[in-house]
């Protein structure tokens, strides 16, 4: 609700630093000359940064990217717009004399008179408004602070020296703790500390998931199985899926699939040898197969055709299996094992088969894979994004360098420190990364900006004194009061020299 808020002050602070002698629309002309550049610049970046994360593999993060960045371009044609007039409709008063007692005294006298201990307080409200002996906004404590001494102190050879090393320190530990940044997505970061799901979902990894992966292997294209070709290739995908290390010793006990059972069951009832090229009878007997004993539970295993009861045709459009594994102890062996799965199913890409988790993990392990690689691509494209968008609006390639530079430290120090106070990397935290990335951009631009634009008659002590005292106060016209300041003291020298 508040991003973007300070650019409202800066604009304000553009519109005060006008000549109110001058039309309103002159005032606001030269306020958005003033302003324009550094609220466009963040407001692009802002921007800019959140489309990049609509690219996402995760739905969450890419709806919030997708809604914040509508908000924000909303924000910035606002500002353009509306409040901009706001501010014409306020010079306009002004030019009027409609701000004094009768508009803005009144309406508190007659709404807060009752409540305020003493009507000398309107008075002085009134007086420290409309006075023109207000003090000087270069004499406000914070602005005199930060223009004069704050400027003169980053000034300093052992300041600029201790904060140079001081930033390599910062970025040296940002990179090593980064190095260490782990990808852990679980259902418990989704739910409440206290709530009984936690529980559950802790026993659980403890007790259930590493003796009961499942996998549930839907095959959508079955062949035609009177092929011997295809058999055999039926039966090396199933023991593809067999193949790994988390499997039972058994496979009579570790998957359960009716083609097996079937096989055994046509080689009893007709003596039929498995490695004949054609089998004419092996969708004769499966509707029997299915009924004769304890088979009916792989009845619901089969999808059939719509007319299931053709002689000796294909009549299965598409069916299932399970297959059972054990010691998937950790959320890394689900990863594993999944992978293994779906390297199985594209090793046989004709039976366009599809593996799932039972435990419905699916949505996590997937998180998982691609949640790295899809925070490194943001941070890469934001990064080459938000340059090219500074540089439209920077004047100087060195101040572009040295954005792009900070764009690199904060975003470093951000998982740097994510990992220091033992977060790690899911959707929260990829928001987070996200919105550092686009609102680092603010200071930064701002105090090159400000730099570049001041007067290059100016030392180097005076651009800073320009820039501290525009970016800390929103004093954006202090750089053209500096400059006044210079020559007045050079006129002064040069009439006192003989």
């Amino acid at each position: 609700m508040c991003v973007g808020i300070d650019n409202d002050f800066l604009l304000m602070a553009a519109w005060r630093q006008t000549d109110p002698s001058k039309e309103s629309r002159i005032r606001l002309g030269e306020s958005l000359m003033e302003a324009g550049p550094s609220l466009t610049i963040t407001s692009a970046t802002d921007i800019m940064c959140f489309l990049i994360g609509c690219i996402s593999g995760t739905p969450a993060v890419s709806s919030f990217c997708l809604f914040t960045a509508t908000s924000l371009s909303f924000r910035y044609i606002y500002q353009m717009t509306f409040y901009a007039a706001i501010m014409i409709f306020e010079g306009r008063c002004d030019e009027k004399h409609l701000n004094h007692k009768n508009h803005s005294t009144v309406f508190i006298e007659k709404k807060f008179s009752n409540y305020l201990p003493c009507k000398s307080v309107l008075e002085l409200v009134n007086r420290r408004r409309h006075s023109p002996t207000t003090v000087p906004r270069s004499e406000y404590f914070m602005h005199k602070f930060f223009r004069i001494y704050w400027a003169r102190f980053l000034m300093l050879k052992a300041v600029r020296v201790g904060g140079a090393c001081l930033l390599a320190a910062y970025v040296a530990f940002s990179l090593c703790k980064a190095s260490l940044f782990i990808v852990n997505i679980t259902p418990e970061r989704i739910i409440t500390d206290d709530s009984p799901m936690v529980k559950i979902f802790q026993n659980a990894e403890k007790f259930y998931w590493p003796y009961n992966a499942v996998g549930h292997i839907f095959v959508l294209s079955p062949p035609d199985f009177r092929n011997a070709t295809n058999r055999r290739r039926m039966s090396a995908f199933i023991s593809r899926i067999e193949k790994t290390e988390y499997f039972t010793t058994s496979p009579q006990v570790g998957t359960t699939v009716w083609f097996r059972d079937y096989l055994n069951y046509l080689n009893f009832l007709i003596s039929a040898d498995s490695d004949d090229d054609y089998w004419p009878e092996f969708y004769q007997h499966l509707e029997s197969f299915l009924l004769t004993g304890d088979n009916s539970k792989f009845i619901s295993d089969i999808y059939f055709t719509s007319d299931h009861s053709t002689e000796g045709e294909p009549n299965i459009e598409k069916f299932q299996f399970r297959s059972f594994f054990q010691n998937v102890t950790t959320w890394n062996d689900h990863v594993e094992l999944m992978l293994h799965w779906r390297r199985a199913c594209a090793k046989f890409p004709e039976f366009n088969a599809l593996v799932a988790d039972h435990s419905s993990l699916n949505p996590y392990l997937d998180q998982r894979l691609s949640l790295s690689p899809t925070t490194l691509q943001t941070m890469g494209v934001a990064l080459l994004s938000m340059t090219v968008v500074t540089g439209l609006f920077m004047p100087d390639v060195i101040g572009i360098f040295y954005i792009t530079l900070s764009f690199i430290s904060v975003d470093i120090g951000v998982i740097g420190f994510l990992q220091v106070w033992n977060c790690d990397l899911d959707p929260a935290t990829l928001t987070g990364i996200v919105m550092t990335i686009g609102f680092s951009v603010y200071y930064t631009a701002r105090v090159c900006y400000n730099y570049q634009c001041a007067d290059k008659n100016l030392d180097a002590e005076g651009k800073m004194r320009c820039t501290m005292g525009a970016v800390v106060s929103l004093d954006l016209s202090m750089k053209k009061r500096l400059s006044r300041e210079r020559k007045t003291r050079q006129i002064s020298s040069d009439s006192e020299s003989p």
